[in-house]
Order: C-alpha cells, then structure tokens, then sequence
C-alpha cells in the first residue's frame, strides 16, 4: 500500500518550460504596453498600468480584490450558460493583469470595430495566445486536482468542480503573471485548486464551518474522548461523564460530536481515500510493484505517475492524503 511506501518527491524539468513561457508572456506584455504608451487615446488613468506593462510587469490588481469567490463562482456559471462570443472576449481574458478597466477599454474598442481597436487587436491576440499557452502547459497540475475531487462526488456537484477548477487556474497564473513570474506556479496553482474546493462546498451547500468558539470545546472533547476509549468507558455513559467533566449540557455534548463526525469524515485519510478509491488504488497498487521491484531505492513520484499513468499531482494529492499535516 502507498502508506508504505516511501516516495521521493523530485521537482520535475517543467519549471525551465514554463519560466521560458513566462518570459513570452513578459514579452508580449512588453509589446502591448509600448503599443498603449503610443497610444494618443489612452485615458490618462491607465497610463501607470501601460508603463509597467513595456517592461514586463503589472500593477494589477488596480480595481479591487475578489471577496466572496464562491459568489463569483455562482456567477460565472449563470454566465455561461448563456454566454455568446465577442470580438473582444480575448482583451476580456487579460483582465487578471491588465485590470478590470483596462480589459474592458480594450475590450469596448474591439468590440465596436474602432480603428484603435483594430491597432491594438494584433497585440492583444499576441498576449492572449501566449497566456493560452501557459495555461495549457500548467493546466493539467489543475485538471489532476479536479479529478481528485470529483472523485466520489454527486454527479451535479462535478460541472462546479470543473468550472471552480478552471477559474482557480486562471487566477492563480494571472496572481504570478503580476508578481512577476517569480512564484513556484505549479504549487501556486496547488493553492488556489485547494481554494476552489473550498468554494464548491459552499455553493453546494456540502461545507463544514466550525466556529472560534468551538474549536476550544472540540480540543477538549477530543482530549476527552480518548481517555474514555483508553479507560473502556460504556458507550451509554460516554456523553453524561463528557457533559459532567465538561460542565455543559449534554446536548451539546451531542452537538459537538456531530460536528466532530463532519469535520473527520472530511480529514480522515481513510475516509478520504475510501470517497476516491478510483483514484487512489491504482496509485498505491504502482507504488507496491515499484517498491517491490525495485533496487532497494524508494520510487519517485514520477515513477509512480508513469505506471498508474497519472499526472504526478494526483501521486502528491494522495500523499498528502495519507499525511494531512
């Protein structure tokens, strides 16, 4: 089994290919930034966002953070459901670092056939086809974290899965686009795939929310609970010397172990591999023959995506099962 098997986890060579993409997107930003700064029409409140970008950097987010991201979430699904294409759909996608406002100038001029948009529009196509490709080399990190939960998940859940997947990758390479490309983007992206779970539970209505002030009483239940396993207490008496020992009631004795159950079914790495078997069994099943056939060496992560033939992020994904410290 994989909770047996030490794995080395190795970088991969995907972080020269994607800083060598990054260092195309830099450049294309570079381009249309000098295009905008020789822009007669450009509206003076972009003018700081247009120098950063001739050097290759943003200054995004200038309109704001996102608060509520499953809200937006929510939102976005309405939209396309009902969406229909537009000429400057493309500047709209470059909103992650040009800004909210300067996508959307962008965006208007194309729309409307402008002869600035026009000029621009070869510029803006340059910094979205090299964004795409970006996206396309660091996408399948985001798709391996997708399938690992979908994995087990209501069929109605899966579409928010995949739309919260795709908009967490988006974010998360637009954040690094405006840091500079200086970020990990594959553990970055990681990061925000964690998020956009998150954000699926609460649109679904699937979340566990513990408050401040039960963490406190759910340590000392805990605490508790396992004393009275190591002393063979009767279950029938289990909840009247928790309540006595904690001084509440016991019905919020029961209240509180209901929250404990929710919260461990959703940490507990048996429970957590039990919901995405499919995923994890052909995992540990390659670590067992590797580690068995092998020369005495533990086998990479990748070693272990090849024969499963997995990404290498579903392997870390059930590692960090295993170990969700």
């Amino acid at each position: 089994m994989l909770n047996r098997v030490t794995l080395q986890r190795r970088a991969s060579g995907q972080g020269r290919r994607l800083k060598a993409l990054g260092k195309d997107l830099a450049l294309s930003m570079e381009n249309l930034g000098e295009m905008l700064l020789a822009c007669l029409d450009l509206p003076s409140q972009f003018a700081r966002l247009a120098e950063a970008l001739a050097v290759g950097r943003s200054v995004v987010p200038l309109d704001g953070e996102v608060a509520d991201w499953p809200a937006r979430l929510r939102s976005m699904r309405a939209v396309m459901l009902v969406r229909v294409g537009r000429p400057g759909d493309r500047a709209r996608s470059l909103r992650g670092w040009l800004g909210a406002s300067l996508s959307a100038w962008l965006a208007t001029a194309i729309d409307e056939g402008a002869a600035l948009g026009w000029v621009l529009n070869g510029a803006v196509n340059q910094c979205a086809d090299a964004r795409d490709a970006l996206l396309a080399a660091i996408g399948p990190v985001a798709g391996a974290h997708a399938t690992w939960y979908g994995a087990g998940a209501a069929a109605e859940t899966i579409p928010w899965i995949e739309l919260a997947s795709r908009m967490a990758l988006e974010e998360s390479v637009d954040r690094w686009v405006a840091l500079g490309f200086d970020a990990d983007l594959p553990r970055y992206v990681s990061v925000w795939q964690r998020a956009a779970s998150r954000w699926v539970e609460v649109v679904v209505g699937s979340a566990v929310d513990v408050s401040l002030s039960d963490l406190g009483a759910l340590r000392s239940l805990r605490e508790l609970l396992e004393e009275f396993a190591t002393r063979r207490v009767p279950k029938n008496r289990v909840k009247r010397m928790a309540a006595e020992r904690l001084a509440i009631s016991e019905a919020e004795i029961t209240r509180l172990m209901t929250v404990q159950a929710a919260v461990m079914e959703r940490v507990d790495p048996q429970e957590v591999l039990r919901r995405r078997a499919t995923v994890f069994r052909p995992i540990a099943k390659a670590a067992a023959e590797l580690a068995a056939g092998g020369d005495g060496k533990a086998p990479t992560v990748a070693a272990v995506a090849r024969r499963a033939k997995v990404h290498p992020a579903l392997v870390e994904l059930c590692l960090d099962a295993l170990d969700p410290r």
